[in-house]
């Protein structure tokens, strides 16, 4: 009789069923996969009125993991709200978390992954980027925004909302450390503007950063220490051309090797030859995004 987890809370209910499930207990099986389903296909579970899943199934979004995936800016040109949008689809990350056994499967002591998450983001991709923001060197001039790694595809869509017309470059222009994600949620590019020195500097590279599958671009700046303890998965692997090149703030900087800093950059093998790294992000960075005007 599983009626006490079927009534429990979908945080509690689901985790357990998929242990049981697991086990190879066959009833536990089919009681998982038909409430997981039932659950991920009834929208309403989740406060969501019929007006609003009309609109849904209209783009095509049937099921909450479909919803967890969208990005708010596609539901706003879909004619649902800004609010209204940014709710439902929050609500649709933290249930598919729950769904999927995200705190079971890696424990509550993920708050940056789960933030990571909540912005669309793969569970696996954003342990990856905790890690990664984890490591960025910082004082206390260091302001909060270049302390943490930025969703590009959330900040073009903020700008859109305050700007009728843009140009691409400013974008780029913009200090700080972004990385931008896929329709799948998986991460594509990660990268800083080295010309800024105000741009933290890593301190190590988690070397399971080349389990990001589907990752094209990464370019970062690394502390003498940093690429001292480069891994050795990344300076040799058969997936990714890796480049380290030494950066001097300043002139006397290069008599002395401990002050000197290093942009590591990594291209995924296959990728045309890339002749100018802004052109290459920009196409690379806005693609699959919804902008007003292109100069």
């Amino acid at each position: 009789d599983f009626t006490i987890l079927t009534k429990e809370d979908a945080r509690n209910s689901f985790p357990l069923l998929k242990f049981l499930a697991d086990t190879g207990n066959k009833k536990a099986k089919e009681k998982f996969l038909d409430e997981f389903g039932s659950r991920m296909s009834n929208l309403k579970n989740y406060g969501i009125g019929p007006r609003v899943k009309k609109k849904l199934n209209d783009i095509g979004i049937m099921k909450i993991e479909d919803l967890a995936r969208i990005r708010v800016r596609h539901l706003i040109n879909a004619g649902i709200g800004k609010t209204t949008a940014n709710k439902i689809v929050r609500t649709a990350r933290e249930a598919n978390m729950d769904m999927h056994g995200f705190y079971e499967k890696y424990g509550l002591n993920h708050p940056i992954a789960k933030k990571f998450v909540l912005q669309g983001v793969d569970f696996h991709d954003s342990l990856i980027l905790e890690r990664l923001q984890k490591n960025i060197k910082w004082d206390r001039n260091t302001s909060e925004w270049i302390r943490k790694l930025h969703n590009f595809n959330f900040l073009v869509n903020q700008y859109e909302e305050d700007r009728k017309y843009y140009n691409k470059m400013e974008y780029l222009d913009i200090p700080g450390i972004f990385y931008k994600i896929d329709e799948k949620g998986k991460v594509v590019l990660i990268w800083s503007e080295p010309k800024y020195f105000n741009i933290p500097e890593i301190v190590e590279i988690p070397d399971d950063l080349m389990e990001l599958s589907h990752l094209k671009y990464f370019c970062l700046i690394c502390d003498v220490q940093g690429f001292k303890t480069l891994p050795n998965t990344i300076k040799s692997n058969d997936i990714f051309e890796v480049k380290t090149d030494p950066i001097y703030e300043r002139p006397y900087e290069i008599d002395d090797p401990n002050l000197m800093s290093y942009k590591i950059t990594i291209i995924k093998k296959g990728i045309p030859r890339i002749f100018s790294v802004r052109d290459f992000l920009i196409k690379e960075a806005f693609k699959g995004l919804i902008v007003s005007r292109d100069y």
